[in-house]
């Protein structure tokens, strides 16, 4: 008997650890998604150094290296967003690298050692979609996707192999665009930093086109610029929008493509709040990696986080960023 009391208990105990874990992710589910949640704001110089929140980045010239970021932003632009809240110099994250960039202007409004070249896993896979679209496939063409096995059964039409990669971040598809450009493995790997140093990134460097290599390197600072880059698309901004994505193989096989930006789900992309486009990356080497654009009342800031320690960390630090970016700033009505 009194060995069946002690089951007794330990499946009872089992029972309740396992309410208590379910609680809790369901918890940490509706923090991350339904509401902005809580941060602790960076107040002093030690925490952020407001002349690098000052920088700005130049879009449409060469572009600038690390000390020249660091200077005081010009008073007499007159599309630059304004800081409301002069106290807050940021938001205290996780992530060991961060940029929040204006879209517009090119204005910096947070930094934490945006600089550093880091791994970033797929968020390579937007050079291999930008390298991609410039060579202007024919969208309605299928074909066979190499040997996948997931792609096996019929042809694959270009617009859905390109769609898989970017909303589903999907390794198969990005090798395949890779391929149907007609180069080699490492031509193409030349071409993405061929398109960087066009870009003016120094510190950013491809080794293949889905990001499983260690080796695919940026910074928090040149992937803003990628991002943006990208998204001047609209078939590119369109994929990295969508929750999911759903085809059909020539053979009638169906497949299901699934974002894996979680925040699409969450307040940041519910009204006031639209995510424009966004772009996951996980290795080991990389950690968890974000490149996220958000806009609100047609103001549109890019965020960035790199080697983050978890995947709910990565999302937490976007959209806190992202929310406290449109809480601390004001832009003009209207851009010249």
């Amino acid at each position: 008997m009194r060995a069946l009391r002690r089951a007794r208990k330990r499946r009872q105990r089992n029972k309740n650890m396992l309410f208590k874990l379910i609680g809790n992710l369901i918890i940490a589910t509706v923090a991350l998604q339904l509401i902005p949640g809580t941060w602790t704001e960076a107040i002093e110089n030690r925490e952020a150094n407001p002349e690098i929140i000052m920088g700005r980045l130049l879009w449409n010239q060469d572009f600038a290296q690390s000390e020249d970021l660091r200077t005081a932003f010009s008073e007499g632009n007159d599309s630059a967003p304004i800081k409301v809240r002069e106290e807050s110099l940021g938001v205290r994250v996780s992530a060991a690298s961060v940029i929040v960039v204006d879209a517009a202007s090119g204005k910096i409004l947070y930094e934490k050692d945006s600089d550093t070249p880091r791994s970033i896993a797929s968020l390579t896979k937007l050079m291999t979609a930008l390298v991609f679209l410039e060579t202007e496939p024919n969208w309605e063409e299928a074909v066979n996707v190499g040997s996948c096995g997931q792609f096996a059964y019929g042809k694959i039409k270009i617009k859905d192999i390109f769609s898989a990669a970017l909303v589903a971040s999907d390794n198969c598809a990005a090798r395949e665009l890779a391929r149907q450009t007609g180069l080699s493995g490492n031509e193409f790997a030349r071409a993405m930093n061929h398109r960087a140093e066009s870009l003016g990134l120094s510190k950013t460097n491809f080794s293949d086109p889905t990001g499983l290599d260690a080796k695919n390197i940026s910074t928090a600072l040149e992937v803003a610029k990628i991002l943006r880059e990208i998204l001047n698309w609209p078939k590119a901004r369109n994929a990295a929008s969508q929750f999911y994505y759903e085809f059909s193989s020539t053979a009638g096989r169906p497949y299901y493509a699934k974002s894996t930006d979680d925040l699409l789900w969450s307040f940041i992309h519910k009204y006031p709040y639209e995510i424009v486009g966004g772009k996951t990356g996980t290795l080991g080497e990389a950690g968890y990696c974000l490149a996220l654009a958000v806009e609100k009342d047609g103001n549109e800031v890019i965020v960035v986080t790199l080697k983050n320690k978890s995947d709910y960390l990565r999302f937490h630090d976007a959209k806190s960023l992202a929310h406290w970016a449109f809480s601390v700033y004001e832009w003009p009505e209207s851009y010249d």
